[in-house]
């Protein structure tokens, strides 16, 4: 019988190992891994374009060794102890070129939770991990070029680098668990009890109070839409019965520092302050109007370089997939790609590909269109006697590049 103390061990994490038969319903392949945050957590990550490696703060053997790492897993659970937000990655990518190390077994979570230290560096204090042999709860078939975990589990990979936003595959909504949260709340965090509609009226209401543009964030699609809309919704929906007796009406001149202060309010959980503003507008739609001003500012960005479609000396505008625009007939559209990056360009400095033509009935698109691997970004522009022209010829290029 083997000591239960890790450190007499040849192999400390062999009591986990994935055995036959794989792709039971506890040994499972898996190309993706997660990490998962709570709101502002969240909104930090997509304020400064990646996820940053943090210290270990729990009972972790690594706790003292002043490591930063950022959390992954394969694992999917009915409810996140970690939050609300998933932000999805291709593990091939992830590891490629690097080292790997157990860490430990932490027997006090439920289920055990085994630790895999991700790395380019060396450690001769902790065991050298070779997901090769078989002996441990991630397996990697090189025959067959593909990864198992030991679902009975948790897997924690702890990655030793912060990861770049434009690395995040999807991000997506999940339930947080309803009783415990990493955050050390025990029954209390107030995330646990959101519905999906609190999480995205606090998530909007964040990125608007921060100015973060969303055009080339990769959220999924809600029942084909962008979050925006049932976010807003959800933020109109807290006003329903207000009885609004002021006399701030659509077109003022002084309703977005109101409307500011109800968005600071909701992310402050003080809705009946966000309500009580509110009942100064004279109707809801004077609210509706700041907020959607607020949602413009956000959903529209700068065109990426797209050489030789592209003309920068034009008035292009565009928004994230999933939203549709305000146009009139002669708007002319190009939709786009995901965005791709490679030496030579930047996140804030994209190169774009053409996915589909111009002038589509953009709205079947967006509200159909289901596929994970979907453009993200929707560039239009009106046109008119002076780039008519212009249009007919990127028109042919699209043509030709999509056909």
């Amino acid at each position: 019988m083997k000591n239960d103390n890790e450190n007499t061990e040849n192999y400390p994490f062999e009591r986990f190992k994935v055995i036959e038969p794989i792709n039971s319903n506890s040994f499972l392949e898996f190309e993706k891994v997660f990490h998962v945050s709570h709101i502002e957590n969240s909104v930090n990550i997509i304020k400064n374009k990646k996820i940053q490696n943090h210290l270990v703060f729990d009972k972790s053997k690594l706790r003292d060794k002043r490591i930063l790492v950022v959390w992954l897993s394969p694992n999917k659970w009915p409810g996140y102890l970690y939050g609300e937000i998933r932000f999805t990655l291709d593990w091939k990518k992830l590891i490629s070129g690097k080292k790997f190390y157990w860490v430990e077994y932490m027997k006090e979570y439920n289920p055990t939770a085994c630790r895999i230290l991700i790395t380019n560096n060396e450690y001769d204090y902790l065991t050298p991990y070779n997901p090769e042999d078989k002996n441990g709860p991630w397996y990697f078939d090189k025959a067959s070029k593909k990864h198992y975990f030991n679902s009975k589990f948790t897997i924690e990979f702890m990655l030793e680098q912060d990861i770049p936003l434009y690395k995040a595959e999807v991000i997506d909504f999940v339930d947080h668990h309803h009783e415990k949260c990493n955050l050390g709340h025990i029954n209390n965090c107030p995330e646990s009890k959101f519905t999906r509609e609190d999480v995205l009226r606090e998530l909007l209401c964040y990125l608007i109070i921060k100015q973060i543009p969303l055009s080339y964030i990769p959220f999924k699609l809600l029942d084909g839409k962008h979050f925006i809309y049932i976010g807003l919704k959800s933020i109109l929906r807290l006003f329903e019965g207000v009885i609004f007796k002021g006399l701030v009406q659509r077109g003022s001149n002084s309703p977005e520092a109101l409307v500011y202060s109800i968005l600071l309010n909701i992310v402050d959980r003080k809705k009946q302050n966000a309500i009580e503003i509110a009942s100064l507008f004279c109707d809801i739609e004077a609210v509706e109007q700041v907020l959607l001003k607020y949602i413009n500012n956000i959903s529209s960005d700068k065109i990426p370089r797209l050489d030789g479609i592209i003309s920068s000396n034009m008035d292009w505008k565009c928004c994230p997939w999933g939203i549709i625009p305000d146009f009139d007939e002669k708007t002319f559209f190009i939709v786009l790609h995901r965005t791709v990056y490679s030496s030579g360009s930047t996140f804030n400095d994209p190169i774009t590909s053409i996915f589909l033509s111009s002038k589509i009935d953009l709205e079947k698109y967006v509200t159909n269109f289901k596929n994970e691997k979907n453009p993200n970004v929707i560039c239009f522009l009106s046109e008119n006697v002076n780039n008519a022209h212009v249009l007919k010829s990127i028109e042919k290029r699209v043509s030709a590049m999509t056909k």
